[in-house]
């Protein structure tokens, strides 16, 4: 599984209308604001910018965050920013896809290399939230494709937004999701002799099943997710103490994966 990376929106760091002092600070503490509502559903979360976002020009192209954010009222937003796991250029974290060379994303006719960033990843990006264009849940954008051709393929697209903590909740389950595998199946893991299936919409408490041939259904034993007790079933002491310690190490996985299932969805596969 790679991480969670969301893009910058490089086209919501400059503005065209006039914008204050005070409205930028709002803008930037919503924004880190935002971020941190992201970190709590994925601690993997990176951000990917053309540049680290401490260098970039806000505003009117006059403001930096270290003109904004100035004095000792803003010493837990620095240690957060310090703290934030950030790739830059937009290629350098080498499990993002890169984008085509013959496609793009833009936004108003002006291309947005941060959204065909997002839009190829099937991620998000993080915004900041000037109205009336960058402060929703999704932005309104055409995505564009040549084919071999040379004809234009042009389609309407709408990529994620984050810029207030409330946009990290609406896109919770996306979020989740990016960079994992869905598996076709039931099957969420295969170890050295057994297998582990979570099955849709199974009945609480939260628990997989562990099935010693990968070529039967038969579940061998259950085991609940939060306690890692064995609810039914038995398992050879060994393969026991082998599925325990891989659940330990997977846990948080597990819990997403119930809710996957839970609704119906395919559960994601863990390694």
């Amino acid at each position: 599984m790679n991480r969670l990376v969301i893009f910058l929106n490089e086209r919501s760091c400059q503005v065209d209308i006039p914008v204050t002092r005070d409205q930028m600070l709002g803008c930037i503490l919503s924004t880190l604001e935002a971020m941190r509502a992201v970190r709590k559903l994925r601690s993997d979360v990176l951000l990917a910018c053309q540049a680290p976002i401490t260098r970039v020009s806000l505003g009117d192209g006059t403001y930096s965050l270290a003109s904004i954010l100035t004095g000792d009222a803003y010493k837990e937003e620095w240690r957060f920013i310090a703290n934030l796991n950030q790739s830059s250029p937009w290629e350098a974290y080498p499990g993002a896809g890169r984008p085509g060379d013959l496609e793009g994303v833009s936004y108003k006719g002006t291309m947005a290399i941060g959204m065909t960033w997002a839009k190829r990843n099937e991620s998000a990006v993080l915004s900041f939230g000037h109205p009336p264009d960058w402060n929703r849940h999704f932005i309104e954008a055409r995505f564009d494709k040549l084919d071999d051709g040379g004809d234009l393929h042009s389609t309407s697209v709408e990529i994620r937004n984050i810029s207030a903590p409330a946009h990290a909740e609406s896109h919770r389950e996306s979020l989740n999701g990016c960079g994992s595998a869905v598996s076709p199946s039931s099957l969420i893991h295969e170890g050295n002799g057994f297998v582990i299936r979570m099955y849709s919409y199974d009945h609480n408490p939260p628990h997989f099943h562990v099935l010693l041939r990968s070529d039967t259904s038969e579940s061998q034993a259950k085991v609940e997710v939060a306690t890692l007790d064995t609810l039914a079933g038995h398992l050879p002491p060994a393969i026991r103490r082998t599925v325990k310690e891989w659940a330990k190490n997977h846990r948080q996985e597990l819990s997403r994966n119930w809710e996957r299932c839970r609704t119906g969805e395919r559960p994601i596969l863990l390694g």
